[in-house]
């Protein structure tokens, strides 16, 4: 069974974010540039992602900026399709394994 995750893109004052609603909330600052921020971040997200069948369902809270809008639904498209390929890898098959 498939579960689905809302991802909510927000502002809090000037900055946007995205929030995954897993059982833990994690988010990431879409204007942050800090290299241990995005690694933690994206360990945490892709660990949480690749451990269960999740899609990923985009809601967003009162953003008037287009460009901000059309980037984090760009984002989560290609998110979606970078972990089924993840998944489709015969390393992951392999790890999957163990």
């Amino acid at each position: 069974m498939m579960l689905i995750i809302k991802v909510t893109l927000e502002k809090q004052v000037e900055n946007h974010y995205l929030v995954f609603g897993f059982e833990t909330e994690i988010k990431i600052n879409l204007k942050s540039s800090d290299s241990d921020e995005l690694k933690t971040f994206f360990g945490k997200l892709v660990s949480n992602l690749l451990d269960f069948d999740y899609d990923l369902s985009l809601e967003i809270k009162d953003i008037e900026e287009q460009l901000v809008v059309e980037v984090s639904t760009k984002y989560i498209e290609q998110l979606r399709t970078d972990i089924s390929l993840i998944k489709q890898s015969e390393e992951y098959k392999l790890l999957k394994k163990y």
